[in-house]
């Protein structure tokens, strides 16, 4: 932004011109010149900038003005629409979190969700995470991830409409597979945190255990039989942990052996 000074002196010269501010945020640029420039600073949140102007004659004589100026933050908004599922997990709590900023509704008896994030232009490459936590009175325990690319990519993928529906991302469905998935990339404790870290640990992930993984989490929600093992808290707890996962597992298959082969078998077949 360029402010200029028309300044004048009816019985006399103007020598001097000298611009300040009220912002340590920004830099003037020919502040002892009758033009002033600067260039607006990333801000989060919208602040104010007074901008005066001081001129002197050849006299000694001085006049001065000012202006205030909002540098507003520039955001960008992106609605997401899934499904909380294993079989439907009705009225779980959704938390969408990027970049320390955490959104929240809580999905319909239908296991429905619907939120509208709304970031600062700085957050816009960060990567969007979903959560899910079953309601304690039907589905305790339950704890699913989808660890989703960045907001940037979400929003190239939602289109015009800046609404992200499963049949653009398939990752904004909550569910068994996409924890199991979280668990497996996230276990070394380390997690991704751009689009490229994302894909490669995608794709270091393998299939065969995530459908395994995912299949505890659906016995354990959906078989009246099998609850979470003593001391762990959650359905993410359960698969985080390759030793729990494993022993949980083998306790399975010595109760019933073809229960988790048929689970995996009813996930690969389940379109949501």
């Amino acid at each position: 932004l360029t402010l200029t000074a028309n300044a004048t002196d009816s019985d006399g010269s103007i020598s001097s011109v000298k611009w300040s501010t009220s912002s340590t945020d920004i830099t003037l640029t020919g502040d002892d010149t009758s033009s002033v420039s600067f260039t607006a600073p990333d801000v989060d949140t919208d602040i104010s900038v007074t901008i005066a102007v001081l001129v002197t004659d050849n006299d000694g004589a001085t006049a001065n003005q000012s202006i205030t100026i909002t540098i507003a933050s520039k955001k960008s908004s992106l609605t997401l629409t899934g499904l909380v599922t294993d079989n439907i997990i009705s009225n779980a709590e959704v938390e969408i979190t990027i970049g320390g900023q955490a959104f929240s509704a809580t999905a319909d008896e239908n296991g429905v969700y619907t939120i509208t994030i709304t970031v600062d232009e700085s957050l816009i490459n960060q990567l969007v995470q979903i959560r899910a936590l079953g309601d304690i009175d039907i589905n305790p325990g339950v704890e699913f991830v989808s660890q989703m690319g960045s907001f940037t990519s979400l929003l190239e993928q939602a289109g015009s409409d800046a609404n992200l529906a499963n049949d653009e991302n398939f990752g904004v469905n909550i569910t068994n597979v996409t924890t199991a998935e979280y668990a497996l990339m996230t276990r070394d404790g380390t997690s991704p945190t751009t689009d490229s870290e994302l894909s490669t640990a995608i794709n270091s992930v393998n299939s065969d255990e995530k459908n395994t993984l995912a299949a505890l989490i659906k016995i354990v929600v959906d078989n009246d039989e099998f609850s979470l093992p003593s001391g762990v808290t959650s359905t993410l707890s359960l698969v985080s942990d390759s030793a729990t996962a494993s022993a949980f597992e083998q306790d399975i298959i010595t109760q019933d052996p073809a229960l988790i082969n048929a689970t995996i078998n009813a996930i690969v077949s389940d379109n949501s």
